[in-house]
């Protein structure tokens, strides 16, 4: 039996506010009232989209402040309301770039986990790794560990920083290294000096990266290579006080001497320290291909 209206094609559309049967073959009132259904859900969006955004804006600065200071914690967070014993008996099983990597997750930690206010957790990190040589006195726990274990160059921060220059403290990448690293001949032109006394190069650490070390002489010789803004800032200090000596400035002297040989000794320690753990890494490599 067939209707006399004939048959007629339904789409359905369904809304939370508002259900309503719309006719893709109806008359126009049907198309006037949905196109009215769909400006009044539009509409509806609209206000509850704007709602929202208001809501977020209209948040107290506290409440969204509270929100970014934790958002890189994590279960992190709990450590910050341990007891400073625990804390100490934690880190006391980490390692130097474990020390470093939470000394930088936020504010709050840079200043638990800072190697001045915190220095014996730092020690007792290093402690963990065999035969690692001593901290130098002129150098932080933070710096020894990102010079020893960090890959990065340290004056552009390309991820590849292969050039280690323990008696410099520095790790540069080729480039960096070239730029930052001359002959005694060029840096010496550079601040104006085209002759100087021999001792001048007794007073600076000179380059003998980790890779190419092969040991330091005992004398230094204005062909061998400086750091560039080291030598710069004192090269004129000391000139002064070689040319015009006094008691004072021998002590002085002296003094920087130390300096400089005990940064030579580190590089020393350093590259053979290096080397160990080079040739273990080599050889567990070695016995897992074998394997």
């Amino acid at each position: 039996m067939t209707s006399e209206a004939g048959p007629r094609t339904c789409s359905m559309r369904q809304s939370t506010q508002n259900k309503r049967c719309v006719y893709s073959s109806g008359s126009e009132s049907d198309g006037e009232d949905a196109q009215t259904f769909s400006r009044s859900a539009q509409t509806s969006k609209k206000r509850k989209t704007t709602h929202d955004s208001d809501a977020e804006a209209t948040a107290s600065p506290a409440k969204r402040k509270g929100k970014s200071r934790w958002r890189n914690l994590g279960r992190l967070r709990a450590l910050l309301d341990m007891p400073l014993d625990i804390v100490g008996e934690i880190t006391s099983y980490l390692l130097p770039l474990d020390m470093l990597h939470l000394s930088r997750v936020s504010e709050h930690f840079r200043e638990l986990f800072s190697p001045y206010k915190n220095k014996q957790a730092w020690v007792s990190a290093r402690q963990n790794i065999p035969a690692l040589p001593d901290c130098p006195a002129d150098l932080n726990e933070g710096q020894y560990a990102s010079l020893m274990f960090e890959h990065h160059c340290q004056e552009c921060d390309a991820s590849r920083g292969n050039i280690e220059d323990y008696a410099l403290y520095i790790r540069l990448c080729k480039r960096c290294h070239n730029e930052r690293v001359k002959k005694g001949t060029v840096v010496l032109r550079n601040i104006g000096e085209k002759k100087a006394p021999s001792e001048i190069w007794l007073l600076f650490p000179r380059s003998c990266p980790y890779r190419k070390y092969s040991g330091l002489r005992s004398e230094a010789l204005q062909n061998d290579k400086y750091l560039v803004d080291d030598f710069e800032s004192l090269a004129t200090k000391y000139l002064r006080l070689l040319r015009a000596p006094t008691t004072k400035s021998d002590a002085d002297l002296a003094k920087r001497r130390d300096l400089v040989n005990a940064r030579h000794a580190f590089a020393k320690d350093a590259a053979e320290w290096r080397r160990v753990v080079v040739v273990d890494n080599e050889n567990v490599e070695r016995k897992r291909a074998d394997e």
